[in-house]
């Protein structure tokens, strides 16, 4: 339907300002080799321009042009389908446009919008990361949209404190649209090392290293999926070596980048905690990372590449189901294996 109301009118085309696109090549193991694609987008759209409420959409004369919405591709993936869905909603946007709906009406802003926004990977890596790109095209002045989801999270909250995000005009869009005479959006697929530099300079510069080179063991909650169910057999392995255990669920954002700024040696679960590898940038750092069965996924692989650090990893077993968050075991031997490798590489 979107596609036959798309043609029944001209739609104002959007403007590229800025576009990349690169194939990062990936080691066999564990990803069975290839190439990530990694894309960075800016574009500005002009016109009859709306924001959907319910995922963050831009309609632009009738249609809905997905490249302005990150990762939208995978929209009618089934792993995503439960958070996102691959098309707005048509009613919705009917009544809005027929003034059934409430709409917010702006001059210009800049949508942040994105998949997965109350994610701490998604939301550092894939949507605060655009603010300096953006910064470069648009007044740093202009309405920011973000999601209820985004604005709710503790780690945002104290965020948007900091000294380079309070003065942001920040919209949280709720139930309603956006109307704008021009939005501004920016689609990251994969940060790259620039985009990196560009987000720490927006939260201020790494916390220096304390020169206590820390070893931490990042784990998960049983109760939150994708944790290890022979923890109690690893534990003595991991303290032998001289690792605390750390989850960084509870813990102030402000407190985790400390933390990570001053460890030297991480070892954990594949999971969004390990974002904080970030603040140990312009230090030195080895990262062992564990995959579940059926999650091998590159994004911690390429962050360690952009960063210097090294990198290496090990495949748990024995899942309890085929999801992606299923919980599963880990082989004790060979975890003290790489652990001992890890010694030997300092």
């Amino acid at each position: 339907m979107w596609d036959i109301l798309g043609r029944t009118r001209q739609r104002p085309a959007g403007t590229v300002h800025e576009m990349w696109e690169e194939d990062y090549p990936l080691p066999r193991v564990p990803f069975g080799g290839g190439c990530e694609k990694r894309k960075l987008l800016v574009e500005e759209f002009r016109g009859d321009c709306l924001i959907e409420p319910e995922f963050g959409y831009l309609i632009n004369g009738h249609t809905v042009p997905q490249r302005a919405l990150p990762r939208s591709d995978l929209s009618r993936s089934g792993v995503t389908m439960p958070f996102f869905s691959g098309v707005p909603s048509l009613s919705g946007y009917a009544r809005a446009r027929f003034g059934r709906a409430p709409v917010r009406r702006e001059k210009a802003v800049i949508s942040l919008r994105g998949l997965f926004e109350f994610n701490y990977y998604h939301a550092l890596l894939e949507i605060l990361a655009k603010l300096p790109i953006l910064d470069r095209h648009v007044s740093p002045s202009t309405p920011v949209v973000i999601s209820p989801a985004l604005a709710q999270q503790p780690f945002f909250q104290t965020l948007k404190a900091l000294p380079n995000l309070r003065e942001r005009n920040w919209i949280v869009q709720d139930d309603f649209y956006i109307a704008a005479d021009q939005i501004w959006v920016c689609a990251i697929i994969r940060a790259a090392r620039p985009t990196l530099q560009g987000l720490l300079g927006l939260l201020g510069d790494p916390p220096t290293a304390s020169g206590n080179e820390r070893r931490i063991f990042l784990t998960r909650d049983r109760s939150r999926g994708r944790c290890l169910l022979n923890f109690d057999t690893l534990q003595p392995i991991l303290q032998a070596h001289g690792f605390e255990i750390v989850d960084t669920e509870q813990m102030p954002v402000l407190e985790q980048m400390k933390l990570f700024a001053d460890s030297r040696v991480v070892a954990g679960i594949h999971g969004a905690g390990l974002t904080n590898l970030l603040f140990r940038a312009g230090h030195a750092a080895n990262l062992l990372e564990i995959y579940p069965p059926h999650d091998a996924d590159p994004s911690f692989y390429l962050l360690s590449k952009d960063l210097g650090f090294g990198w290496n990893h090990i495949i748990g077993q024995s899942p309890t189901s085929k999801q992606r968050h299923a919980n599963f075991q880990l082989d004790p031997h060979g975890l003290s294996k790489q652990l001992d490798q890890l010694e030997a590489t300092g």
